[in-house]
C-alpha cells in the first residue's frame, strides 16, 4: 500500500504482506511515531485549540514573530514578584514595564503617554502644543498650536550667556507677596539712548531724555530741541544748550525764565524775590550779590538816577494780529550820560552793561481777544512780557546785558479792537 501522507509511515497490507515482514514494517512505523515533532513531514501540526498551557511558556531564548497583536489582562496593581523582571504588562488599564532591578515603570496615563516618568511635559497629549528644540539655533520653541507661540507660566528665570559653559547667571525674579500686573515692553528701539519710563498700567517706554558718557542728563527728542540738559560735574548743574531760555515753573507755571544771554526775566507780571538783604558790605556792592526787595534795583546804584521812561495813554491799537511798536507820546531821560532817547518809542543805551527793563500796559474794555506784549533789542524779539484779555493789564521786567549802541523797543499784538488806556517802557542801569 502507499506510505501515509504526513509521517510517510509504510505500513503492512493485512492478509497479504507475509508473517516476518509484517513485523518488521509494523516496527519500523511505531519507531517513527515515538519520534515525531509534529514538523514538516513528523505529523500533523497541532492547532491552539489542542493546546492547554498551564505553565509559563518558555522560547528557549528565540522571539515571538508575526504577531498580530498582543493581548494582555489588566492586573490591579504593578507586578512586583521577584520573577516580574523585564516584563511587559498592563496594570489599571495602562501599560507598565518593570527593568531587570524591579523598578515598576508606567508608560502610559489613560490616554495619554505617561511624561512624568520620564520627566517630560504633561498635557501635552491630544492638543497641538509643542516643545521644539531647534539644533541649529540652539533654541527651545513653545507653542500653543503651530505657528502661535505659547504662554510660559514659571518661577524665577535664570539667564545665561549661551556662548561657552559655566556662564554665571542673571536672575529675572517676580517680588514675593506682590499683587498680579502685566508688564508690557517698549513697542520698538528708540532712536538714540534713552531714559525708561514705567506707567501706571505697566506700559515701559522710551522717554526724551538720556544720560551721555559723562553722566549728563540730557533732553532730546520733539519738543525738547532745545536741549535741556542736567550735568554730573561735582555740583547739580541744569541749563540748556542753543539759544533756548531755562524755564523755573511752580505750580505748573513759569515764574521766571533764565535767557539764553543770561539775563533772569520775570515770567506774566512782577516776581518778588523774598528775603533777600540789603548789602552789607564791599563785597556785596563789588559782586552784585544782591537785590533789593523794595525796587528790585541796587542801593549801590540806585543814586546814580540812570533812568529813561517812556509813557504814553489813549492809544487804540492795531488789531491785525502782527507786531507793532509803541511810539510813545512823551519821554523822559534822567541825567546819567548812559541812557538816551527818542520821541518814537526807542531807548539806545551808551554805556555796556547790566540793565533792567520794564515794560506795562493797561487796556480798557475793546472787543474780545487777547494782547500780547514784546520787549524788542536791537529790532529783534529779545522775550515776551505776557498776554490778557482786553480788560486787563500786563507787566513784566527783565535784566539784559546790554552793548553801547543797542536799542530796546516795546511792541504788541492785538487780535481785538481796543484802547490803550497807559502804556510805559523803564530802563534802568544796575551796572
Amino acid at each position: 500500500m502507499a506510505n501515509t501522507p504526513n509521517m510517510n509511515l509504510a505500513l503492512p497490507v493485512p492478509s497479504v504482506t507475509a508473517g516476518p515482514l509484517y513485523g518488521v514494517m509494523n516496527n519500523a512505523a511505531l519507531s517513527l511515531i515515538d519520534s515525531h515533532n509534529h514538523t514538516q513531514g513528523q505529523g500533523l501540526q497541532v492547532p491552539t485549540a489542542g493546546l492547554n498551557i498551564n505553565a509559563d511558556l518558555g522560547l528557549n531564548n528565540f522571539n515571538l514573530t508575526t504577531l498580530r497583536s498582543s493581548r494582555f489582562t489588566s492586573q490591579s496593581a504593578a507586578l512586583s514578584g521577584s520573577l516580574d523582571l523585564g516584563c511587559v504588562y498592563v496594570a489599571g488599564g495602562d501599560l507598565w514595564y518593570n527593568n531587570s532591578g524591579g523598578a515598576q515603570i508606567q508608560i502610559t496615563s489613560g490616554s495619554t503617554i505617561n511624561v512624568g516618568s520620564v520627566g517630560g511635559i504633561s498635557g501635552l497629549g491630544g492638543t497641538a502644543g509643542a516643545a521644539t528644540f531647534n539644533s541649529t539655533l540652539g533654541t527651545f520653541i513653545w507653542t500653543q498650536n503651530a505657528n502661535r507661540a505659547a504662554n510660559l507660566d514659571c518661577g524665577n528665570i535664570l539667564l545665561r550667556n549661551p556662548t561657552g559653559t559655566n556662564n554665571p547667571a542673571i536672575v529675572i525674579a517676580a517680588p514675593n507677596g506682590v499683587t498680579a500686573y502685566t508688564l508690557t515692553l517698549p513697542a520698538a528701539v528708540p532712536s538714540s539712548n534713552s531714559l525708561l519710563q514705567i506707567s501706571n498700567t505697566g506700559v515701559l517706554s522710551a522717554q526724551p531724555w538720556n544720560v551721555d558718557a559723562s553722566g549728563n542728563l540730557n533732553a532730546t527728542g520733539a519738543g525738547q530741541s532745545y536741549g535741556a540738559n542736567v550735568q554730573r560735574a561735582g555740583q547739580l548743574q541744569v541749563g540748556t544748550t542753543g539759544n533756548a531760555q531755562l524755564n523755573l515753573f511752580t505750580n505748573n507755571l513759569s515764574r521766571w525764565a533764565v535767557l539764553s544771554t543770561g539775563e533772569l526775566a520775570a515770567q506774566g507780571g512782577n516776581r518778588a524775590i523774598q528775603n533777600v538783604l540789603n548789602p552789607v558790605n564791599a563785597q556785596d556792592a563789588a559782586t552784585k550779590n544782591y537785590v533789593d526787595t523794595a525796587s528790585y534795583v541796587p542801593k549801590a546804584f540806585a543814586s546814580l538816577g540812570m533812568d529813561v521812561r517812556a509813557g504814553d495813554s489813549q492809544v487804540t491799537l492795531v488789531n491785525n494780529s502782527t507786531d507793532q511798536k509803541f511810539t510813545f507820546a512823551a519821554t523822559q531821560a534822567v541825567s546819567g550820560g548812559n541812557i538816551t532817547s527818542d520821541t518814537v518809542g526807542r531807548i539806545t543805551i551808551n554805556v555796556t552793561g547790566q540793565y533792567l527793563v520794564s515794560a506795562a500796559m493797561a487796556c480798557v474794555q475793546g472787543s474780545a481777544g487777547q494782547v500780547q506784549l514784546f520787549i524788542f533789542r536791537n529790532g529783534a524779539f529779545a522775550r515776551s512780557v505776557g498776554r490778557c484779555s482786553t480788560t486787563a493789564s500786563i507787566a513784566g521786567e527783565m535784566i539784559l546785558s546790554l552793548n553801547a549802541t543797542d536799542f530796546i523797543e516795546m511792541y504788541y499784538n492785538s487780535n481785538a479792537l481796543d484802547t490803550v488806556n497807559e502804556a510805559q517802557m523803564n530802563v534802568i542801569r544796575l551796572g
